[in-house]
């Protein structure tokens, strides 16, 4: 049952009318407009409002749903029966929020809806970890798909070669998601198979105590695996191997350490992208060649495979899904080349992430020079690994810094951009800061320092979160139609 109007605690889809609208506050997001979507395309009433259009709004309106633009009570339909919100993202006195309440409409955290729309399938797959959920997401249902088992995939980006059109596919099969440990939004889903690809300190603005209370999330999340069900976890990470699971659920290890149970071998690189063999316990060794570049997504294709092997997927399907994927976009995407510069784009919200991405980066580049342009995510994130982002950069030989990008901190707990610029310079990083314009990262003045900086042979990074999405792709075309005059550019 729904609970009082002060906050619904089941998603049980049996419970709503499919003629009365169920609205969401935040449509926009990348979760909630995949949930949207999927209710949208199940035959229900939907509504939604979001703070300012984007892609996701649009593909929202496109396909029938009314998106309002801008919060206001009258946004809620009459005759609404549920509202849904990221509670992480909305404040309480959101007007859409208050008018739910003063009609005594159920109000509903999108994390208890993801769960009861999962709950609805009869196999559940949640994929966790600080990082790469997203790209494992999306192998995972990729090779689904090529085994033929039509799942539903709750992916946190717009992965479009085998959705429908944005962050979701909706199936009759495996209902397969992302597991946010954010705020614990995990807490919702009770997988029959659970993949925890690693734990590493972020979100220092929910886990106010630090690693061990990320760790103790991450234990109540594996214990919520069904009985008779599995959890893969990522051998390589110290915390993910300490995970224990309840008696009645397996447990495999994956990774490149000698004990993992699914153990990465035979590595052999070439050009920033490596071939490898993979095999579990009295099983077949089998050579994957995956299209994704860096250690990390060896690691995350290998998660995805010894899930399938266990689950005991037909192999010869499942290789060739896992070779061909291609990655998810904003995960170390490439951009094209222009005038010999290759051009990529990552959205690395931690530092953990943008190492990753840049030992990546320098296998891509076979000796070439790499240019960054870093919008730093979050105060609280720079905050807690300030002494890191130094470290992020060594094999890089130009970063531009742009202001921190707040996102969910209301508070700048003492951090600036400039006093990052500064501790990166001391270190001996050839460093910039440009100061945002109106509150955006100022394109104009970073393609200036661009194109005084890189030459045919140099790759380009960007990194960071939303409002710096595009900033490569424009940058690429603009010199590929070379419709500047460069000389009024010269250093």
């Amino acid at each position: 049952m729904f609970a009082t109007p002060s906050g619904a605690t089941t998603g049980d889809l049996a419970e709503l009318d499919q003629s009365r609208p169920i609205h969401f506050v935040g449509i926009g997001g990348c979760s909630m407009s995949g949930l949207a979507l999927m209710l949208h395309h199940q035959g229900y009433t939907v509504t939604g409002s979001d703070r300012v259009s984007g892609p996701n709004t649009k593909t929202i309106a496109d396909a029938g749903i009314t998106v309002t633009i801008g919060h206001q009570a009258d946004n809620v339909p009459a005759a609404t029966q549920l509202v849904v919100v990221t509670s992480a993202a909305v404040e309480p006195t959101n007007p859409e929020l208050v008018r739910a309440r003063e009609t005594d409409v159920p109000v509903m955290d999108r994390a208890v809806l993801l769960g009861g729309m999962a709950d609805a399938a009869e196999q559940r797959i949640a994929i966790a970890g600080t990082s790469g959920k997203t790209t494992t997401t999306s192998l995972v249902g990729r090779m689904l798909l090529a085994c033929e088992l039509d799942p539903t995939v709750a992916v946190g980006t717009r992965a479009g070669d085998f959705t429908d059109g944005g962050n979701f596919r909706l199936g009759d099969g495996p209902f397969v998601t992302e597991a946010c440990e954010y705020h614990e939004a995990f807490r919702f889903l009770e997988p029959d198979a659970a993949v925890v690809l690693n734990i590493s300190h972020d979100h220092g603005d929910f886990f106010t105590d630090g690693i061990r209370a990320i760790e103790e999330a991450f234990a109540r999340f594996v214990a919520r695996t069904r009985p008779g069900g599995l959890v893969v976890v990522g051998a390589d990470c110290p915390r993910a191997r300490l995970l224990e699971v309840p008696a009645a659920v397996r447990r495999v290890s994956v990774g490149f350490a000698a004990d993992a149970d699914y153990r990465i071998g035979d590595v052999v690189w070439k050009a920033g992208r490596a071939t490898f063999t993979i095999g579990g316990p009295g099983r077949r060794r089998v050579r994957l060649e995956p299209a994704l570049p860096g250690r990390h997504n060896i690691l995350n294709v290998a998660a995805a495979f010894a899930l399938a092997s266990e689950l005991d997927l037909p192999l010869e399907k499942v290789g060739p899904a896992l070779n061909q994927f291609t990655g998810a976009p904003r995960r170390l995407e490439y951009q094209g080349n222009a005038d010999g510069i290759a051009v990529w784009d990552d959205l690395a919200c931690s530092t953990g992430e943008a190492t990753a991405t840049m030992e990546a980066v320098r296998g891509l580049a076979q000796g070439g020079r790499i240019t960054v342009v870093l919008r730093p995510n979050s105060f609280s994130r720079v905050r807690d690994n300030f002494a890191e982002y130094a470290g992020v950069f060594t094999t890089t030989e130009h970063v531009i810094v742009t202001d921190i990008f707040p996102g969910r901190d209301t508070e700048t707990f003492g951090q600036h951009a400039r006093d990052l610029v500064a501790n990166m310079a001391a270190k001996g990083r050839d460093v910039v800061y440009v100061p945002d314009r109106d509150g955006r990262p100022d394109r104009e003045r970073i393609f200036d320092l661009l194109t005084a900086r890189l030459e045919s042979g140099d790759i380009l990074v960007t990194l960071g979160p939303v409002d710096l999405a595009g900033l490569a792709a424009e940058y690429r075309q603009r010199r590929a139609s070379r419709w500047w005059n460069e000389e009024d550019f010269a250093a």
